[in-house]
């Protein structure tokens, strides 16, 4: 500070519109610095010599057990002292390096980004929580619908074979009275148990045929419809909760980006406020620069034109020296002619 301050008092010295005022104060200034640098030299050495003495922790009491001093009083000492050898070994500690300025703000953008990643991630995962709810929901309603629909299907399936039944007793009957025409009822049995049987009822129309086989190809063929149907649908699901995750995370990707988005603004504004500060004060040194120089321009050319001005002065004081010369000259001259 004393270096500093000294140069600058040297240059305001230099200066020619420094006043004498100016002057003492610089000195009285730099005179109070250099005692003050003086003194903190020797304070600081005699800390630095002594620093193991301050540092250590020692039992407190009289020189020589002369003086009587009371234990609370003895107490008190004590814990002062061990305060001041605590603060003195603080001290000695070296201070832990702060974290830069530009470091901190990326720091703090890279939280900011990190808080709205995990709040986009809570709402997803209570997003896809519901979803599961709703699916079990509808799973749920869809399992008592297919139990309905096997009921009504085992119900259909007991109403065929009781018609069936009737219609093959009827043919048994008319067959024992009729002998004569049992070829011929043999031949339409035949016919109507190979041809197939059509039912309708509230779910859809059947048609089933009296042979074993058939019923069994019909079987194997309603179930593997329904395998196909029953993959499609869960394939359809998974495919469908896929694009939902996708949506979820992309719209908070996009919450994050507009997030950064409105922090760029923000730091862009803080910019150009700045910048226009800057400008500012650019504009007005400038302007303070052209003052001065204008000045010292008016100041160069008063000076010279008042050197022109004591040119002129001397030279038609010389003259008149000479003249005034002369004139004593040729007054001697006439005085001792006389």
């Amino acid at each position: 500070i004393s270096k500093h301050y000294s140069q600058k008092a040297a240059l305001e010295q230099e200066v020619p519109t420094a006043t004498q005022k100016l002057i003492t104060t610089n000195d009285c200034i730099l005179s109070s610095v250099a005692a003050l640098t003086n003194g903190a030299g020797k304070m600081a050495s005699f800390f630095s010599n002594n620093l193991d003495h301050f540092s250590t922790s020692l039992s407190y009491g009289p020189k020589g057990g002369a003086e009587f001093i009371s234990p609370l009083s003895a107490e008190c000492m004590l814990q002062y002292k061990q305060k001041a050898a605590a603060y003195v070994k603080s001290l000695k500690k070296p201070c832990a390096d702060s974290v830069p300025y530009e470091e901190a703000l990326a720091n703090r953008r890279i939280l900011l980004s990190s808080t709205e990643s995990r709040e986009g991630l809570a709402q997803q995962v209570q997003q896809s929580l519901e979803k599961i709810a709703k699916l079990e929901q509808e799973k749920e309603h869809w399992m008592l619908e297919a139990q309905l629909a096997k009921i009504k299907l085992e119900k259909e399936n007991q109403k065929l074979k009781n018609s069936l039944s009737g219609h093959l007793t009827e043919t048994i009957q008319e067959h024992s009275v009729l002998p004569n025409t049992a070829e011929q009822k043999k031949e339409t049995t035949e016919k109507s148990l190979r041809e197939p049987i059509k039912s309708t009822s509230l779910i859809g129309m059947l048609t089933v045929t009296t042979d074993n086989e058939k019923a069994l190809d019909v079987e194997s063929r309603e179930d593997l419809i329904k395998t196909h149907y029953m993959a499609r649908i869960a394939e359809l699901t998974s495919h469908l909760q896929l694009a939902d995750s996708k949506s979820v995370h992309f719209h908070a990707e996009c919450r994050a980006l507009a997030k950064r988005l409105s922090l760029a603004e923000k730091s862009k504004e803080s910019l150009t406020e700045e910048l226009k500060l800057a400008s500012q004060n650019i504009t007005r040194l400038q302007d303070e620069l052209m003052t001065t120089k204008r000045s010292y321009e008016d100041q160069l050319s008063m000076m010279s034109d008042h050197l022109c001005s004591m040119n002129e002065t001397l030279t038609k004081q010389r003259e008149e020296i000479d003249t005034l010369k002369l004139t004593s000259k040729g007054n001697s001259k006439k005085n001792k002619n006389r």
